[in-house]
């Protein structure tokens, strides 16, 4: 099943809209069922790969935060072939936060479990996760 609404869609550009002008690049939203949600671009070069998600809840609510296994696996693996980045940003109601999947893989505290939902009652909505402590996470101003 998939759960994204035109909601997240929503928040996931706005969040894109704050991020352009600090990263001086463009966002391109990648077509619907995509492993990635973002590509940015500077010059007509691809310089990331950006995979954006936004919580309701301020950051303290969070003490890892955590990516679905497969997408790390496919981001690290796309980023690699392209010779880019692979970017996981989070936007909490407080801040927005940003890392380089590469420099965290095998850093102190990045854990891989089994996580997920439970309560929308479907089973293939728990899954591997890859649990990223906040303090590997650098913070954009929020505008």
């Amino acid at each position: 099943m998939r759960y994204e609404t035109a909601t997240n869609r929503a928040d996931e550009r706005a969040t894109a809209d704050v991020l352009e002008p600090v990263w001086h690049c463009k966002l391109r939203r990648l077509p619907p069922l995509s492993p990635v949600d973002y590509y940015a671009e500077r010059d007509d070069r691809l310089v990331a790969l950006v995979e954006i998600k936004c919580r309701e809840r301020p950051l303290s609510a969070y003490p890892v935060v955590w990516i679905d296994a497969h997408k790390w696996w496919m981001m690290r693996d796309a980023a690699e072939g392209f010779h880019t980045r692979a970017l996981f940003v989070v936007r909490c109601s407080d801040v927005i936060l940003y890392c380089d999947l590469e420099s965290v893989d095998g850093a102190p505290g990045v854990r891989t479990w089994v996580g997920g939902r439970t309560d929308r009652n479907d089973a293939n909505d728990r899954d591997l996760i890859v649990c990223i402590p906040r303090e590997h996470f650098h913070t954009v101003p929020l505008p």
